[in-house]
């Protein structure tokens, strides 16, 4: 079987994709949604979440300690540790103790102005 060729210097936003099949919780795909509209509203342009995972996934570290590090505070934390409060989420239907988050989006880019 033949792998996929690849030259080093070639920008990585420009090369062949491959799908990542990942399920995550409902609250870190809102805080993704959250981390784009952020970007957004800075004036950064428009940023799909595909582009910042992919950012996210180059700046981790390929050190075992420091991996295994992010993975003890993800195993350790809360939903309240993954909603980011800002105005967007100030729209979220909070109840007690309880956060409405939406079940499902729209494809294409997440804007907070767009988004609650």
């Amino acid at each position: 079987m033949r792998g996929v060729g690849f030259h080093l210097d070639e920008r990585l936003n420009n090369t062949k994709e491959r799908p990542l099949a990942a399920n995550v919780p409902i609250p870190l795909s809102e805080r993704l949604d959250q981390l784009v509209g952020i970007l957004d509203e800075a004036g950064k342009g428009r940023i799909s979440r595909k582009e910042l995972v992919s950012a996210l996934l180059l700046a981790a570290p390929p050190d075992p300690d420091e991996l295994n590090e992010l993975l003890e505070i993800y195993r350790k934390a809360t939903v309240r540790d993954a909603v980011i409060e800002n105005e967007a989420s100030n729209k979220l239907v909070k109840r007690g103790n309880v956060i409405e988050l939406p079940m499902k989006r729209p494809p294409g880019p997440r804007s907070s102005k767009r988004y609650p």
